[in-house]
């Protein structure tokens, strides 16, 4: 019996269609538009009527018996030598499940180990004191906690140079707003104190008492600083440990859905992946992020697959603990609880004594929450207080994902007025700026590039300023621009294989896009998108393979056209001339790690210490600008920044050689600069900067 669709053929071919016409932004987008036709074989999601399950299965019976051979000699075709071999190299693997997850977390703990000998002596160990990241508010937020205050009863938020300058631009534009802020913020002259004005404004955009980001990962720190010492080394360690847990993990949820090969493959790849590794040594929560969502993906399929208390309670607690450190989680839990509960519809009462046990134990893990918030006025249930000023910077009309940094300050001041700096009036407010729905489409299209571009966008911390103090990272062989576009491959191939057991995976994954569509397209938020996706480059690797070994020549087809136009798509988002790196991501390394240092040697007069950290500086920095010739010629705004920011850098080195008496060492560095100087002058020559 032919399986029905879900929607009439017409309607699906509609959905496509209307797709195109409403926003075709760039060809590149046609196979995303695809998608809704892709469906058109997938399995009813109404589980058929039992008496038609009865006939049917009655009419294949007969079928089945008119067709039965007479030849009853006939024996089953032998099974190919290649696909042979992958079979049992899958009951080995299945056999040796333990051995294998133990090695795989001993040989990414020797992976990270050397990772953070490469990187302890390096400028990477002062970036959590950079006091415009997120790093440095976590670590302030950690010592304070840490130093006896665990219900954090004060305002507490980060106070960064966007944060002023919104705050300006809004007192500027409603100064009716800002007269009651600079009444109640007076200096000893009686003077209005502008920056305790704007920051108490920000403060109340924060709402008081709530935190401002969901506050498992500080009060993890904080438990460390206390029992540890004031070290972030013991953060680096706690981390390192979770990514060689992840490694398990992906092991572990791919060879559930994948099988045991493909498991393997993911976690080596993600184990060699310099994008997943990197964070592993920032004060960020991007490592926890992401070793939650695998323990998240992997406890609800335990539950789907074996309906035990010990499950329910697992999955509740797992959940609860997610939501405490990310709590867009929620987009997962609820459709995850709504699946869980049709799963199990044929037995109300099971299913509700069990819905109700992953429930309570969820509510039971956020007590503490709950308690806390309560005793210093905050709203019972809040987790985090900057969700409205974040969506609205980066969902406006005005909004630019893919650029580092970019904020729209005008736009972003008359809407967080208009919607009152409540999110679903946020929300509102963002979809109602723009003047067609290409132009929003336009947007989304973009987020959704964000998902799958090689370029890493750096926030906080760059990737690419990170290798060059870690040869490991650059010498790591599973970069994003390779697996991304595997990564779609395997998304196809998942629904075709898998169809509905896929599900509560491709839901994770759509989850885990999440951030980028409410936020920006930073890497550090894409971080567990791109282990989901590593997962399934994997599986599409060992599909493919499988249809090379039995000789499916349409199904190896069929994968290699894939590729080639997942490959243009992927290729394509982003210039390939554009330079990864800012002016931003360089000048935090020298201002935190050198400048105090050089300012002491100088006035000491200490000359041969003062150039060895000197050639260190020169050392770290990117190749990239110590090859370029004079007749190249920038491109983009932050490529010029950097060559005369670095031609700074170079100049403190090139005097204190030519004070040295090295003159002919100096003199290389001098021509290095006016290299530099050179190419940043004509690109503000012809561009009008």
């Amino acid at each position: 019996m032919r399986p029905r669709r879900f929607l009439p053929k017409s309607a699906i071919n509609g959905l496509g269609l209307a797709a195109l016409v409403a926003a075709p932004p760039h060809p590149r987008h046609i196979f995303i538009f695809a998608i809704p036709f892709f469906f058109l074989k997938l399995p009813p999601l109404i589980t058929p009527n039992p008496k038609t399950k009865r006939n049917t299965m009655a009419g294949k019976k007969k079928f089945s018996a008119a067709k039965k051979p007479t030849d009853k000699t006939e024996k089953p075709a032998a099974a190919k030598p290649g696909i042979d071999r992958i079979t049992r190299i899958e009951a080995l693997l299945v056999s040796r499940k333990k051995w294998i997850m133990a090695g795989l977390f001993l040989l990414s703990v020797v992976v990270n180990i050397v990772y953070y000998q490469q990187a302890k002596d390096t400028p990477l160990q002062s970036m959590h004191r950079w006091n415009s990241s997120d790093m440095e508010f976590f670590d302030q937020s950690a010592r304070h906690i840490a130093a006896g205050h665990w219900l954090c009863d004060t305002v507490l938020h980060p106070y960064h140079e966007w944060h002023n300058e919104y705050a300006k631009q809004y007192f500027e534009q409603y100064p009716e707003t800002a007269a009651p802020y600079y009444a109640q913020n007076l200096n000893a002259a009686g003077i209005a104190d502008t920056m305790a004005s704007r920051r108490a404004y920000i403060n109340e955009v924060f709402q008081g008492k709530v935190y401002h980001q969901e506050p498992l990962y500080v009060y993890l720190i904080a438990l460390v600083y206390r029992i540890f010492g004031v070290d972030p080394f013991w953060v680096y360690v706690w981390q390192l440990l979770l990514i060689a847990g992840t490694n398990v993990l992906v092991f572990l949820v791919g060879r559930r859905y994948f099988g045991s090969l493909t498991g393997l493959l993911a976690a080596l790849s993600v184990m060699v992946s310099g994008p997943i590794l990197v964070f592993g040594m920032t004060i960020l929560r991007t490592t926890l992020t992401a070793f939650l969502t695998l323990v998240l993906a992997f406890y609800y399929q335990r539950l789907l697959d074996r309906n035990s208390r010990k499950n329910q309670l697992a999955f509740g607690a797992v959940s609860g603990i997610t939501l405490l450190s990310q709590s867009y989680s929620l987009l997962f839990l609820l459709p995850a609880l709504g699946w869980y509960a049709w799963q199990n519809r044929r037995d109300v009462k099971i299913c509700a004594s069990s819905m109700g046990l992953v429930l309570g134990t969820l509510l039971i893990v956020l007590v503490p929450l709950f308690v806390r918030n309560l005793k210093v006025g905050a709203p019972m249930a809040s987790m985090a207080s900057n969700g409205a000023i974040t969506y609205i910077l980066f969902n406006s009309s005005n909004a630019a994902p893919l650029e580092p940094s970019y904020m729209h300050f005008p736009s972003t001041v008359k809407l967080m007025h208009d919607s009152g700096g409540k999110l679903l009036p946020a929300v509102l407010s963002c979809l109602g700026s723009f003047e067609s729905m290409g132009k929003m489409m336009k947007l989304y299209g973009q987020k959704i590039d964000g998902l799958f571009m090689w370029f890493e966008v750096p926030n906080n911390m760059s990737y690419y300023m990170y290798r060059e103090f870690s040869p490991l990272l650059k010498a790591l062989p599973a970069p994003y621009w390779l697996i991304a576009p595997l990564g779609i491959c395997g998304l196809f191939f998942a629904f075709w294989r898998l169809r509905w057991q896929f599900l509560p995976l491709f839901l994770m994954i759509l989850v885990s896009a999440s951030p980028l569509f409410i936020s920006s397209s930073l890497a550090r938020y894409r971080t567990p998108f791109v282990i989901l996706m590593t997962l399934l480059a994997a599986f599409f690797v060992v599909e493919l393979l499988k249809s090379l070994l039995t000789a499916k020549w349409k199904a190896v087809i069929a994968g290699l056209v894939l590729i080639m136009m997942t490959w243009y798509y992927t290729d394509h988002i982003r210039d390939k001339k554009f330079v990864p790196f800012f002016a931003n991501d360089i000048l935090p390394v020298y201002i935190l790690h050198y400048k105090d240092r050089l300012i002491e040697l100088e006035k000491e007069q200490k000359l041969n210490e003062y150039l060895a950290l000197t050639t260190e500086v020169v050392g770290y920095l990117p190749d990239y600008f110590l090859e370029l010739k004079s007749s190249h010629r920038a491109i983009y705004s932050n490529e010029a920044q950097c060559c005369r920011m670095i031609a700074n850098l170079i100049r403190m080195h090139a005097s204190i050689l030519e004070a040295t008496g090295n003159k002919v060492e100096s003199a290389k560095y001098y021509e290095r600069i006016n290299i530099l100087t050179g190419i940043a002058d004509d690109f503000n020559k012809r561009t009008g900067k």
